[in-house]
C-alpha cells in the first residue's frame, strides 16, 4: 500500500509539474492557481495508478493503449465535474476547442494524456520502480508524505466549500 501511495504522489507531483511548465510555455506564469496548496495534482496520480494496476490485470499492448487514453480522459472528465459542482470553480476549460465535452476534457487533450501516460507507464515507470526498491527511506517518508497531502486535501476543501457558501449567500 505505502508503494502505491509512493507512485500516487511521484505522478500527482509530475502532473502538477507538467502543468505549471505549460502554464509558463503559454502564459509565461509558472505557478498557475491549484486546487490544492501543496505541489500536487491529484488526478494525474489517480490515472497513473489505475493505468499501472490495469497494466498487471491486462496483458494485452492494445487494451493499454486503450485504456491509456480512456482513463485519463474519465479521470479528469470527474474530476472537473465534481470540482465545478461542489465548489464552483474550473481549474481548466476545453470549452473553446473542437471535440470537446462540458469543457472538462477534449480530444487533443486525451490525446495528448494517452502519449504521455504510455511513455510513463512502458518507460519511466519501470525505473521507478527500481528507485522505490533501492531506497528503503522512501517506506516512511511516503506515509508522512501522504499525511501532509490527505490534510491538504481536507482544509483547502472545507475551506472552498465556506467561500463557496460565502459567495451563494451573497448572491442572494
Amino acid at each position: 500500500m505505502v508503494e502505491t501511495f509512493f507512485y500516487f504522489l511521484l505522478y500527482a507531483f509530475g502532473g502538477w509539474m507538467l502543468e505549471n511548465m505549460y502554464s509558463w510555455k503559454t502564459t509565461g506564469l509558472f505557478l498557475k492557481e491549484n486546487f490544492l496548496k501543496s505541489p500536487v495534482k491529484p488526478m494525474y496520480g489517480v490515472a497513473l495508478v489505475l493505468l499501472i494496476y490495469g497494466e498487471k490485470f491486462f496483458h494485452s499492448s492494445f487494451v493499454i493503449i486503450i485504456l491509456c487514453f480512456l482513463i485519463p480522459t474519465i479521470v479528469e472528465y470527474v474530476t472537473g465535474a465534481f470540482l465545478e459542482k461542489y465548489f464552483g470553480g474550473k481549474w481548466w476549460d476545453y470549452s473553446d476547442i473542437n471535440f470537446q465535452l462540458h469543457g472538462h476534457v477534449c480530444l487533443y487533450f486525451s490525446l495528448c494524456w494517452m502519449v504521455l501516460s504510455m511513455g510513463v507507464l512502458f518507460f519511466l515507470h519501470p525505473m521507478i520502480v527500481k528507485l522505490y526498491n533501492h531506497l528503503p527511506m522512501l517506506h516512511w517518508v511516503t506515509p508522512v508524505l501522504m499525511s501532509l497531502t490527505g490534510v491538504d486535501m481536507l482544509a483547502t476543501s472545507f475551506k472552498r466549500k465556506r467561500i463557496r457558501a460565502m459567495l451563494i449567500v451573497d448572491d442572494k
